[in-house]
């Protein structure tokens, strides 16, 4: 499911909460991003940043942009495979008691809907799993279709790049974050403790889409946040952006201690 909103040459940071059963599902809010700063953290039920992350708990609840109003799928846009753009077949998502769901009870049968035999999009993922119980299953990995990052000063080409962190059993909320300085930096966080950091996410690598014939290692500055859904059930208690960008001289009335980047033809006086 997507949503799109510009952020046209802005920092942002992007917080997503949800809850999962039984492993992963991910939803796709579309949202298009220049030159971004993101944070998405998540909380998620399962059955089975440094400082600038703590410069965002110093924001206001105001300053933080909505992009689920927790009431209805308003300003999103549903794609599921095998179904035209817009079509919610089964009544895939859903808002109930203030949550955005992903559940699967209404269809009879999984004949591929949820994209598995099809091209993932070109994208830059922050995996979110669920433990079974019993195996390791680390949360916040990251994977690159269509993508390449770069890891420790050497491109990374895998699909997956699989993290030594925690695993989270049992039914719990799980907060994830994900902080996108632009085409330069991204930090994975779980709850609040930084996982991994990557820079210079770029085109390229296996699954590519035929648009972007040609264009390897060019780098991604801007693009769409997306909730993905890939076979279990998924519970979402919030999506929401945070601007790291604008005035930062601390004499002006909109100032705030959280920006990252400075563009002070905002400030006011």
């Amino acid at each position: 499911m997507n949503k799109r909103r510009p952020l046209s040459q802005r920092s942002q940071r992007t917080a997503a909460e949800f809850a999962e059963r039984a492993g992963i599902d991910s939803m796709k809010p579309k949202t298009s991003m220049g030159s971004t700063i993101a944070f998405i953290a998540v909380c998620f039920l399962m059955a089975g940043i440094a400082s600038s992350q703590e410069g965002a708990s110093k924001a206001d609840a105001k300053d933080w942009i909505q992009l689920f109003n927790g009431k209805n799928l308003d300003g999103w846009t549903v794609k599921i495979a095998k179904h035209k753009v817009g079509e919610n077949f089964g009544d895939t998502f859903r808002v109930e008691n203030g949550l955005l769901k992903i559940s699967y009870d209404h269809y009879d049968k999984l004949d591929g809907q949820l994209g598995l035999d099809q091209d993932f999009p070109t994208s830059i993922e922050v995996q979110l799993l669920g433990g079974d119980g019993v195996h390791d299953r680390p949360n916040g990995n990251v994977c690159t279709p269509g993508t390449n990052i770069v890891i420790d000063g050497g491109l990374f080409t895998p699909h997956c790049y699989h993290l030594v962190a925690e695993t989270y059993h049992g039914d719990q909320w799980v907060r994830v974050v994900a902080e996108v300085v632009g085409s330069e930096r991204v930090t994975h966080y779980v709850e609040g403790t930084p996982v991994i950091t990557y820079t210079k996410p770029q085109l390229g690598g296996e699954l590519k889409n035929p648009m972007f014939a040609g264009r390897d290692g060019e780098l991604l500055s801007e693009g769409y946040i997306a909730l993905q859904a890939e076979s279990h059930p998924t519970e979402f208690r919030k999506v929401e952006l945070l601007n790291l960008v604008g005035c930062m001289d601390k004499k002006a009335s909109n100032f705030k201690a959280y920006f990252v980047k400075a563009d002070n033809s905002l400030c006011k006086y």
